[in-house]
């Protein structure tokens, strides 16, 4: 949203300079919400404020009362660095760990298998063992 509030204010088209501040006094309660975007839209409305030094009244007003109300808030927001943003969701320390414990439970299931087939192997070769053995005796058995 800050970018496109960038290109607005370099334009000189009046009613979408006037409707743009219309619009950021209704919402300074809930945006900007870092002092780095703050920062750039007090430049951005300096520039208005240059490009119509002598024409519009109140459209210097109304930066005026906005980059205020602005500078004051300033202290209050936090840095983008204390927010830790998160530039691509795929870093996202969450979905790091959900795939991380999906790859556990994977592996786990896995080792689960793998020792049922080697307790299946074992049992195959002790009743084959028994059967064998069971052979020799009663081939003892038949020759007496």
């Amino acid at each position: 949203m800050a970018s496109n509030l960038k290109d607005i204010f370099k334009t000189e088209d009046y009613m979408t300079i006037r409707n743009s501040l219309i619009v950021l006094n209704s919402i300074i309660n809930v945006f900007p919400t870092t002092k780095e975007i703050a920062d750039k839209l007090v430049s951005g409305i300096s520039k208005i404020k240059e490009n119509f030094l002598n024409q519009y009244d109140d459209l210097k007003m109304m930066s005026q009362r906005y980059t205020d109300i602005l500078k004051g808030k300033l202290d209050q927001l936090p840095s983008e660095s204390d927010l830790n943003f998160i530039k691509d969701p795929k870093d996202s320390g969450r979905d790091r760990d959900r795939k991380d414990s999906r790859r556990d439970r994977e592996k786990e299931k896995e080792k689960e298998k793998e020792k049922e087939l080697q307790k299946d192997k074992e049992k195959d070769k002790k009743s084959k063992e028994k059967s064998s053995r069971n052979d020799k005796d009663s081939g003892q058995k038949v020759l007496f």
